[in-house]
């Protein structure tokens, strides 16, 4: 009995050392992978044709890699403060502004709410909408003293900016106009997390709470965060066809909850606006599949993306059906904004660079400016 302890016992010892050799050598295959192989994500990017400088392209594209998010009460999560060569975001996850002369008068306060878009992955600082908009307005109205501030943050979808407006106003931070950019989060996180009603990342934190208080579940969660998992996901994804995505039950139900999520969250914050004494502006985004004028490369990913396609097509069609929008004088639709452009626009099915920044702001300035006298 006591020999078959001992073997059992060193069976055991033996196995941990292999697994621990294992995950070291394939972490450091994967840093190499990860940190030192060309990137084919960001070669791709830097091949759509977005960037003239393809250097500065490059830049701005491995810094938007190291940025990171953090936990942010009744948010979820926050951008973490940064400081970088094109980003540069505050200790409140607010990405830094160009803001016009400051003249001696109180400051007309913008808040513009999105997701990524907004936020201006892709862009510089002083290049993306919100920066874009500042330029304009100062140039329209040098004597008025404009403060705009980009609220825009990854995957935040309108439920979560609502949220975001309203811890402003609980401290007093009240603005005079505010500009919501949304679209693709409202289409793409509810596809993302299977439910209208809960941020993006929300099946992570959940499983992060259940784990807390198991320790079966526990240990299975080191197993799923190593490299060795990552590993068996590699070779099964070489090995055998990915699952189909059943695209039928999700075109049949969802489009009508985006629809009405989207609509009971835009007269949320009217109510707001009532209280307050602030105005809004709804803006609804384009994404690839609203462009007529492709390039090749934008035709490769609308190919890739057959299944989003469909989504977003339904979804943004019932929206523009729906009286509640088009009968609604803050709701303007710009999601052609970039048909009449024969440059390279997207680096995916919804991200840009600065010069559809600077489109969007002109788009988005056209529609505000009475509102600024």
């Amino acid at each position: 009995m006591k020999k078959v302890v001992v073997r059992l016992y060193n069976i055991i010892c033996k196995t941990i050392f292999l697994f621990f050799i294992l995950e070291f050598s394939l972490s450091i295959i994967f840093f190499i992978k990860d940190h030192i192989t060309p990137d084919k994500k960001l070669n791709n990017i830097i091949a759509s044709g977005i960037y003239t400088d393809k250097k500065i392209g490059e830049e701005i594209q491995k810094e938007a890699l190291n940025l990171e998010l953090e936990w942010a009460p009744f948010l979820s999560y926050k951008l973490k403060s940064f400081k970088g060569k094109h980003n540069t975001i505050d200790s409140f996850g607010r990405r830094k502004t160009f803001q016009p002369k400051q003249v001696d008068s109180t400051p007309f306060k913008i808040f513009c709410f999105g997701g990524s878009t907004m936020y201006g992955v892709g862009a510089r600082d002083f290049y993306t909408i919100p920066s874009e908009l500042s330029k304009l307005i100062d140039k329209q109205f040098p004597n008025k003293n404009i403060e705009i501030i980009n609220f825009g943050s990854f995957g935040y979808s309108r439920n979560t900016e609502n949220i975001l407006l309203q811890q402003e106003l609980l401290k007093n931070n009240i603005p005079d106009l505010v500009i919501f950019y949304d679209g693709v989060n409202e289409v793409n996180v509810p596809y993302i997390s299977g439910s209208t009603r809960v941020p993006l990342g929300a099946k992570n934190r959940i499983y992060e709470y259940e784990i807390m208080f198991n320790k079966s579940k526990q240990i299975r969660s080191l197993y799923l965060s190593s490299n060795i998992k990552r590993f068996v996901n590699f070779i099964q994804h070489k090995i055998f066809e990915p699952e189909p995505i059943n695209t039928q039950d999700i075109i049949r139900n969802l489009p009508k909850k985006i629809v009405d999520n989207f609509k009971q969250n835009i007269e949320l914050t009217h109510s707001l606006k009532k209280h307050y004494k602030f105005k809004v502006f709804n803006f609804l985004q384009p994404v690839i599949f609203t462009k007529t004028n492709l390039s090749d490369f934008e035709k490769n990913i609308i190919n890739q993306n057959d299944h989003y396609k469909r989504l977003f097509e339904i979804a943004y069609q019932k929206i523009l059906q729906d009286t509640s929008f088009t009968q609604n004088s803050s709701f303007k639709d710009i999601s052609h904004v970039f048909n009449n452009s024969k440059n390279p626009i997207y680096t995916d099915f919804c991200h840009t660079g600065e010069y559809a920044n600077k489109l969007v702001a002109k788009e988005i300035f056209e529609t505000i400016k009475n509102a600024l006298k």
